[in-house]
């Protein structure tokens, strides 16, 4: 546990004070994140972890003030040496991050709310507001104060970061082999259970369909023209390149659905189980304005239409 954390304090030479890890090993701080929710959300173990996170760390409140993911994301353009091939990759982890830190203030939430722990159920409130006045006392908060309502507060730039679109791969067009034999062998070939992504998605083995595509052209060599064979080498690749976009697509979807799931957990527990004194009358009527419209604006717009 000390070692996870460590990899994930913020460091100024990192930029801005971010986690280290999070630009520089992506995928490692997604696995990290996911580590301590499992943690957080076990019977056996949440109480003491949410505990330990909270009086020795701060962990949550350090971690959601560099969210939304977006702030992130633009610092890891900026990085010098950042290849641009990688910067789709690093969006989705930067995302998958997001989701698994959301799921645990959620817990966090919940969890102080239940405890009345109220005044470090007020703190996270204010971070998830941009509200730095809360009071003690939740009978004279302002948690939508004038100086916030002008700005968009980070719960909802938080959704702005969930994206309601999505692009699939493109179908194959092939000119050697069958089309349907292939999406045969891509559909039959998949990662064993054990093998799953960390996500739980279901990934096509393209290790497994290169060596029976090989197998096909082994096969066929020895009658097949000289100049036909670097096509159809060209093909193999081509399909090749297909899957692994199949698969980024699904590891894709998935996350985007984690990431929402988790932003509806964090406004469940805002609505439900945090003290109604903390959020009572017109604030929680504004609250949830501004929430139904930004999920209407974004379900109806022209990149989430199609989909």
């Amino acid at each position: 546990l000390h070692a996870i954390l460590s990899l994930l304090q913020p460091k100024a030479s990192a930029g801005s004070g971010v986690p280290w890890t999070c630009l520089f090993c992506p995928k490692l701080a997604s696995l990290c994140y996911q580590l301590l929710y499992e943690l957080c959300a076990s019977p056996d173990t949440g109480l003491v972890t949410l505990r330990y996170l909270r009086s020795s760390h701060d962990f949550l409140a350090v971690q959601l003030n560099h969210l939304p993911a977006q702030q992130l994301m633009d610092l890891g353009q900026t990085v010098p040496g950042m290849d641009e091939a990688h910067l789709p990759k690093l969006h989705l982890s930067l995302m998958e991050q997001q989701a698994w830190l959301l799921k645990m203030a959620a817990l966090e939430l919940r969890m102080t709310a239940q405890q009345q722990q109220h005044s470090h159920t007020q703190r996270l409130l204010a971070l998830l507001f941009n509200s730095s006045s809360l009071g003690e006392d939740g009978h004279h908060s302002h948690m939508f104060s004038t100086s916030t309502r002008s700005s968009r507060s980070r719960l909802l730039l938080l959704l702005d970061t969930v994206p309601f679109d999505h692009e699939y791969p493109q179908e194959l067009e092939l000119k050697f082999f069958d089309k349907s034999l292939i999406e045969q062998v891509v559909t039959n070939c998949m990662l064993p259970a054990n093998h799953l992504d960390s996500s739980g998605v279901e990934l096509h083995d393209v290790r497994a369909i290169h060596q029976v595509l090989n197998q096909e052209l082994n096969s066929t060599a020895a009658v097949t023209a000289a100049s036909q064979l670097s096509h159809i080498v060209q093909e193999i690749n081509y399909i090749l390149a297909s899957v692994t976009q199949r698969n980024m697509a699904r590891c894709s979807l998935m996350i985007k659905k984690a990431l929402f799931d988790s932003w509806r957990r964090v406004v469940e527990v805002v609505l439900v189980a945090c003290p109604l004194e903390m959020l009572a009358g017109e604030q929680r009527v504004a609250l949830l304005f501004e929430l139904l419209q930004d999920l209407l604006l974004k379900a109806l717009s022209n990149e989430g239409c199609s989909d």
